[in-house]
């Protein structure tokens, strides 16, 4: 089950409100053989008129829509403790596989007591995996359950990872849990700070780097959000539908904001904070203004403009910023430019020279402000940092060797990265080998990746020697977006050198890259290669879901008939959403194909709807109007409704 937001009422009668907290127990009759896993402690577990029946109880008060339980040919597993019990709950036989995949889950409940100051707040915890699941997980109070995606096996687990989803879903276990947010409009109290405290595990367990490096991802993310998003403050005004609401808006913005506010109160208040408002309102719920007011009392002074321009405004920061040298005053001016409404920010700006490099905190808060920043020497660089980047547009055009220094000397690899993804413009003569150094040399595998996407762009046939060069990078990340990139470039050898590397490397990940990149490149023996290896069996399905998209960019219409094959009811989820994407990028003009899309609207899968609804946009054929219009009337979930009717809106076009 998963009654996230308001689906409770459906199987129980309930005050079905996230801000209501109920206790709850639970009796499951369950066929023989099966196991089942709930939320809170078993109380019995015995055999009745031919079943198995389970009885399950929770007496901390917790929301309806965390109430959970999943029931199936299960083996539990035990998966240590830290003062509770942790066990596991996977398909039988798959026991070690669920020991590979969550393994971290005990050092994981231990930091988060830790940092929050608060102790793991339920007697026991479970994990469990479900097929077809309407989540990536959900964190149903002390029994949360995950996508069976997140179930690795010994290959899968070589190049991929469930620790990710696995602490965000247990950072839930205090923040949304044990603290629920009072509406859904305050739900980034529940994603964003359990965003931003899986934030804090990947920096304690991969170090400053990888923190840094996902600070920029999730700038990236709140980038990329829709238009309707980018027109929604993190805390909307009035009455919105939760699932509208499920974006970067309230994942990876807020836990930017929360960044940027222990940079403004300091760690002494802002733990302080924090701390106060989970202490406040353990097992009840609160808003957003209980906590503005938990971490304004502990900063001692009023911190109501910060939360009005971060959450309760849509607008991101826009900066233009120039630098020159004063060589008369040694100092460095710096120009910044805001583009209205000004934002409040604070922002490291990094200055690198021949003796080294230092660091000035400067408070930008007008649309116009000019900085004077002393300095022994005229800087190679300056730059600013690399959250400020993740929070604002920043427009600060430099050449190529201004560039190349914070490449190679950028303090952390968000900083370094974004040298690399600037070089990616060029000029190629000066971008090219220092990019190229990068991809060799950098001790952090993003950096290097970025380095490999910038030379993909570049392109050239020495961009192209130096990608083949980090096929022998020891993380498959590295030789997965080298391979994307050499494939861009193309050239006539490029589909043999993707070739050899699929018989050479054993990373899914990296094949997947190869197999997309063969079909893109279109040389001989690509749809022989793709063609079998939908065949192999991979998980989460990673090969043939690659083989899909490469079968779709070699744009072969031989392709159609297996596409129509794998979009077919009974086949796996992911496999038919990638072929009906493909479809709609080879079936143009092809009757079969749209009667297939159009019989797709009625799916008993929600994701398959939206996907077939989605290839008839791109389509463009205006007779299937009517019938989107249907579908979407027809659909009785919320998300997929609103991708339905934005579906149509792309087939009708601008008005």
């Amino acid at each position: 089950t998963s009654f996230w937001p308001e689906e409770a009422r459906y199987v129980m009668p309930c005050h079905d409100d996230l801000a209501d907290k109920v206790t709850s127990e639970m009796r499951l009759g369950l066929p023989r053989g099966w196991r089942a896993m709930a939320n809170g402690v078993l109380v019995e577990s015995r055999d009745e008129a031919g079943m198995r029946v389970v009885h399950y109880r929770l007496d901390q008060p917790h929301s309806p829509y965390l109430i959970a339980f999943v029931a199936g040919e299960y083996e539990e597993v035990a998966a240590g403790s830290t003062g509770v019990p942790i066990s596991l709950f996977v398909y039988r036989g798959r026991g070690e596989d669920g020991r590979r995949s969550f393994a971290r889950a005990s050092e994981m409940l231990a930091f988060l007591a830790e940092t929050t100051g608060h102790p793991y707040p339920w007697p026991k915890l479970a994990l469990s995996v479900a097929a077809d699941f309407v989540h990536g997980a959900m964190e149903n109070v002390s029994a949360i359950t995950f996508s069976d995606r997140h179930l690795l096996d010994a290959r899968a687990r070589l190049d991929s990872s469930a620790d990710e989803v696995l602490a965000h879903e247990l950072s839930h276990q205090w923040w949304g849990d044990l603290v629920t947010p009072a509406s859904w409009n305050d739900v980034w109290l529940s994603e964003g700070l359990a965003t931003y405290f899986t934030d804090l595990w990947i920096e304690r367990d991969q170090g400053a780097d990888a923190a840094a490096w996902r600070r920029l991802e999730h700038g990236e993310a709140w980038r990329a959000v829709d238009l309707p998003a980018r027109r929604r403050a993190v805390v909307p005004d009035g009455s919105v539908e939760p699932w509208s609401l499920l974006d970067a808006n309230v994942y990876a913005r807020p836990a930017l904001v929360l960044a940027q506010l222990r940079v403004l109160v300091g760690e002494g208040a802002f733990w302080n904070g924090l701390r106060t408002f989970l202490g406040r309102h353990a097992l009840g719920s609160a808003g957003t203004a209980d906590f503005e007011w938990a971490l304004t009392a502990a900063a001692g002074r009023e911190l109501g403009w910060f939360f009005e321009q971060w959450l309760r405004r849509p607008e991101r920061p826009s900066l233009r910023v120039a630098w020159r040298w004063d060589a008369e005053a040694a100092r460095v001016s710096l120009s910044v430019r805001q583009e209205p409404p000004a934002f409040v920010l604070p922002v490291e700006v990094r200055l690198i020279g021949r003796a080294g490099a230092r660091v000035r905190r400067i408070f930008v808060e007008r649309a116009t402000q000019d900085f004077s920043i002393p300095a022994d020497e005229e800087p190679l660089s300056v730059s600013l940092d690399a959250l400020t980047h993740a929070v604002a547009a920043v427009d600060m055009p430099r050449p190529a060797a201004e560039l190349a220094v914070d490449l190679t000397r950028g303090a952390t690899a968000a900083d370094r990265a974004l040298a690399a993804r600037a070089l990616a413009a060029g000029p190629r003569t000066e971008s090219v080998p220092v990019l190229a150094s990068a991809l060799r040399a950098d001790g952090f595998w993003g950096v290097r990746a970025e380095a490999a996407r910038a030379l993909g762009r570049l392109g050239g046939a020495d961009s192209q020697e130096a990608l083949a060069g980090a096929w022998r990078d020891a993380d498959p990340r590295v030789r997965a977006e080298a391979a994307e990139a050499f494939a861009a470039i193309g050239g006539a050898s490029a589909a043999g050198a993707l070739q050899d590397l699929l018989r050479s490397d054993s990373s899914d990940r990296v094949t997947g890259a190869a197999l997309r990149g063969l079909g893109a490149s279109r040389g001989a023996g690509a749809w022989e290669t793709l063609a079998a290896a939908l065949g192999r069996v991979s998980a989460p399905s990673r090969i043939q879901t690659a083989a899909l998209q490469g079968l779709a960019a070699l744009g072969d219409t031989r392709a159609v008939p297996l596409l129509l094959e794998h979009s077919s009811p009974g086949r796996d989820p992911q496999l038919r959403r990638e072929a009906v994407d493909a479809l709609a990028r080879l079936g143009r003009g092809q009757g079969v194909v749209a009667s297939r899309l159009l019989r797709l609207l009625s799916d008993t899968d929600g994701s398959v709807r939206v996907a077939a609804a989605k290839a008839l946009a791109r389509l463009g054929d205006p007779a299937v109007r009517d019938a989107l219009r249907a579908a979407a009337a027809a659909e009785d979930h919320p998300g997929h409704r609103r991708d339905l009717e934005a579906a149509l809106e792309e087939l009708q076009g601008p008005p």
